[in-house]
């Protein structure tokens, strides 16, 4: 039983069941194999402060946090 459903802008439903079914397929096309550029581009603007916080939304594989 799906608890959670939201639609999405063509009108499908999207819920845990649909997530479930695309990780089932190995559709998972949002997930990518290297770091954001974004943090490559910029993180020397952190690296002298090494107490800065960076915000990584977990989404996905989220490889940039072991980066």
């Amino acid at each position: 039983m799906e608890t959670v459903t939201k639609v999405d802008y063509n009108g499908n439903k999207v819920g845990a069941e649909y997530w479930q079914s695309c990780y089932d397929r190995n559709y998972t096309r949002w997930q990518i194999d290297t770091v954001h550029e974004l943090l490559v581009k910029y993180i020397h603007l952190l690296e002298p402060h090494k107490q800065s916080t960076i915000f990584v939304p977990l989404c996905g594989k989220s490889v940039d946090i072991q980066w």
